[in-house]
């Protein structure tokens, strides 16, 4: 079943609950500081708030997460030096080459992240399909998933602060 993700502003003590009975969250600094967002807004279909247990910001996703599994320097096949955009080679500038940026490779009717609609990114397509094939948002070929098959794998918790991460730079 695909999550379907729903916009739920008025839903706000709702996850502030939630958030607190899960023992964490995603941090509660104030917007435009670099930092996480107030966690509330964004709910899968089942009302569970989206959140990231791992890390509190958005900058300690990228750093913790994101540089080294995506953007590992000297790699040759990996988005910070290799042939592949997008570029993820430093903390606080990876959003500007993702968010409503077009694939360059497939999925030319998506976005990399969706401000519109997060839940519809092709990053995420790509970290939901590890190891196997991505799928566009109208069924087509989205390439390989993210991480590569011969590379270490993202836990579930890595992978749910990864979905986090694109909610919050989606905003």
């Amino acid at each position: 079943m695909a999550e379907v993700m729903v916009h739920r502003g008025t839903w706000l003590l709702f996850a502030l609950a939630m958030l607190a009975l899960a023992g964490g969250g995603c941090g509660d600094a104030p917007a435009g500081q670099g930092n996480a967002l107030p966690p509330g807004d964004w709910f899968r279909a089942e009302g569970v708030p989206i959140a990231c247990n791992l890390h509190g910001t958005v900058a300690e996703v990228e750093e913790s997460i994101l540089l080294p599994r995506c953007g590992a320097a000297g790699d040759g096949t990996c988005h910070a030096t290799g042939p592949t955009p997008p570029r993820i080679a430093e903390v606080g500038k990876i959003a500007e080459n993702l968010v409503d940026i077009t694939p360059h490779l497939r999925c030319f009717q998506d976005k990399l992240v969706s401000s519109e609609a997060p839940e519809r990114s092709a990053m995420l397509a790509k970290i939901r399909a590890p190891g196997g094939v991505a799928r566009c948002n109208d069924g087509g070929d989205g390439g390989p998933g993210m991480p590569y098959q011969d590379a270490p794998q993202l836990s579930a918790a890595q992978a749910a602060c990864l979905e986090w991460w694109v909610h919050q730079i989606a905003r």
